[in-house]
C-alpha cells in the first residue's frame, strides 16, 4: 500500500501564496537546501500536481536553466512519474506525465490501495485541502521560510474536517528555514 506525502513551502504566518498567488517570497539557491532537494527528488515517488502548480513546474524543470542551476533536482523531477489533475489540460510535453481528469479523491484512494509506490503532492494547495480533508495524506513536510506576508492564501484555509498531526522530525537550515515533518495521527498504524 502506497502512502501520500505532502511537501509545501509556507511563510511563518502560514501562507503558501502571496496576494498575487505567487511564491516569489520563497528564496532559492542555498547550497544546503539544494542538496536536500536533490536527495528528495531522487526518491522515486510519484509526483502529484494540480494544474497551476504543474504548469509552473513544467515551464522550469525540463529547461536548460534548471539543469544548469540544480542538475540533481532537475534530473529527479524529469525522471519521476508525474500525475497532474486537470479537467482542461489535454496534453503535455513533460516526460513521464499522466493527465487525470476524473474525480481526485477516488483516484488517490485507489492508487494508495493498489500501488506499492508512494506519492508526493508538491504545492497544489487546493488539492492538498481536499486530500487532507478526506483523510488521505499520510505525512506533511512543511518548509517554513522566515518571511511574514501581510496578505496571501493560507495553506489549510477552507479545508473540510480536522487533521491531528504528530511531529516526527525537524531540521533547521543555515538560511533560517525550518523543515517540519508531521505524520497524520489518524492514519498512524
Amino acid at each position: 500500500m502506497g502512502q501520500l506525502n505532502s511537501f509545501q513551502f509556507i511563510t511563518l504566518n502560514g501562507f503558501y501564496q502571496d496576494a498575487d498567488h505567487t511564491t516569489s517570497w520563497h528564496g532559492h539557491g542555498d547550497p544546503e537546501e539544494t542538496e536536500f532537494a536533490g536527495k528528495n527528488a531522487g526518491g522515486g515517488n510519484v509526483l502529484l500536481f494540480g494544474r497551476i502548480t504543474f504548469d509552473m513546474m513544467a515551464s522550469f524543470w525540463p529547461g536548460e536553466q534548471a539543469r544548469t542551476m540544480m542538475p540533481e533536482v532537475a534530473a529527479g523531477m524529469n525522471q519521476s512519474e508525474k500525475i497532474v489533475f486537470s479537467t482542461t489540460l489535454r496534453q503535455t510535453n513533460w516526460e513521464n506525465t499522466r493527465i487525470v481528469s476524473g474525480d481526485l479523491i477516488p483516484f488517490v484512494r485507489n492508487f494508495k490501495k493498489e500501488s506499492s509506490k508512494d506519492m508526493t503532492l508538491l504545492g497544489s494547495g487546493q488539492l492538498l485541502r481536499q486530500l487532507a480533508g478526506a483523510g488521505l495524506v499520510d505525512s506533511f513536510q512543511l518548509m517554513i521560510d522566515p518571511v511574514v506576508l501581510g496578505r496571501g492564501t493560507t495553506l489549510f484555509g477552507g479545508m473540510e474536517g480536522n487533521v491531528s498531526l504528530e511531529l516526527e522530525s525537524h531540521r533547521v537550515f543555515r538560511s533560517g528555514r525550518v523543515l517540519l515533518n508531521y505524520r497524520n495521527r489518524n492514519l498512524v498504524q
